[in-house]
């Protein structure tokens, strides 16, 4: 079985008022699928442990190439003003609202009452539950239209979650599809893709086979490019045909861009603990950002031994300290610190250039600052 296992990993969500000996973890253990390709945690965390209980979490998703995508909508064949259109989740919203723009206002969201720090995680358990879909269908109907924004990598059960998708759809009818990409991740060794609330990897090749293998087939397949992970957007209909177009060097070249990602993990994570030990012995170590990417790259590295402290300007977080480093967390004044010696930033890459202004501007430019994105021009030197 070809697989990276980190071991026991908390919750990135889970912050914590001190050290805390009864913290959760669970086994982050990614394994491969050699039949498809696709990669995903082998036991993910219940959905229930998962649920954050901070409201003040926020989450950043790319939306910039939502008027391509409702561009896209409109020329479907058989959709007009009139279409039934249902919408998974919060996250479908700004999409909604271009299609809302363009004339399309029959448009019904499943969590409509829920609030929004419910969480993926709980969403799509709901979804994936016949009952709720069933009310659904009794209430509405078939619908012409579904928008499925970046809630399938968080799946559970991708057979049971597509049954409910056809269920949903009309035999006529759209699902709008999109996740993230990996394949850059994997490319690159950036082991910041793992999340343990992402329960699968997906790649171009490893969606389009899952979307074929559970009875649809792809009207339309586009890769939109961001610098941290492209969106894989793919707009699919009821297929009348059992029709697998993956082929076996498909599923070998995922393989060996997975074994390679999985096999060079040791040798990263000994070149990174060995930079951080050497700039420790110069000063103190401080990280930009009390995300999932950068606590997950504290954790998984096992460098908390190396860093003093996260920074953030969430007023919120500056309560708490990280799940598993038990690091405390302070606002952009410690910056002006006199004894740092090294700045990890590790927000979004879309706002990376604009919070590395904002640091050297505070530190008056006092200290090196790197990226823990591998693809980042500002990124560690073991790179």
């Amino acid at each position: 079985m070809n697989d990276l296992n980190l071991g026991l990993q908390p919750l990135c969500n889970r912050f914590l008022e001190k050290d805390s000996s009864d913290e959760f973890v669970h086994n982050m253990h990614l394994v491969q699928d050699r039949n498809t390709g696709l990669v995903g945690i082998k036991t993910p965390a219940l959905a229930e442990e998962m649920q954050t209980k901070y409201k003040w979490l926020s989450e950043t998703e790319p939306t910039n190439h939502f008027k391509s995508v409702a561009k896209t909508i409109e020329k479907l064949s058989g959709l007009n003003g009139e279409s039934m259109i249902l919408s998974f989740s919060y996250r479908d919203k700004p999409l909604s609202n271009e299609l809302l723009k363009n004339g399309f206002e029959n448009i019904v969201n499943t969590q409509r009452n829920i609030p929004k720090f419910v969480g993926v995680a709980k969403i799509q358990k709901q979804l994936c539950n016949n009952s709720f879909i069933e009310n659904i269908i009794n209430k509405y109907g078939a619908f012409d239209l579904l928008l499925i924004n970046r809630i399938i990598h968080h799946v559970h059960d991708l057979k049971i979650f597509f049954s409910s998708i056809n269920n949903l759809l009309d035999d006529k009818g759209y699902a709008v599809i999109e996740v993230p990409d990996c394949a850059r991740g994997f490319f690159d060794l950036d082991y910041n893709i793992i999340f343990e609330e992402h329960v699968y990897y997906f790649t171009s090749s490893t969606l389009k086979h899952l979307i074929e293998l559970n009875g649809f087939e792809i009207v339309s397949f586009k890769i939109f490019p961001y610098p941290f992970e492209n969106a894989l957007v793919a707009i699919i209909k009821k297929s009348d045909v059992n029709k697998i177009s993956i082929l076996p060097d498909h599923v070998a070249k995922e393989i060996k861009l997975f074994t390679k990602f999985s096999q060079s993990f040791p040798l990263v994570k000994q070149a990174i603990k060995s930079f951080f030990l050497d700039i420790s012995t110069k000063g103190s170590i401080i990280f930009f950002g009390a995300g999932h990417h950068g606590i997950s790259f504290v954790n998984i590295m096992e460098i908390s031994q190396y860093v003093d402290c996260f920074i953030d300007d969430v007023e919120e977080k500056q309560n708490y300290y990280t799940p598993g480093s038990y690091l405390p967390i302070f606002g952009s004044d410690y910056l002006t610190k006199n004894n740092i010696a090294l700045c990890v930033v590790s927000v979004s890459q879309e706002n990376e250039e604009q919070v590395i202004k904002k640091i050297r501007l505070i530190s008056n430019n006092k200290f090196n600052i790197y990226s823990i994105f591998p693809a980042s021009k500002h990124a560690l030197p073991i790179y």
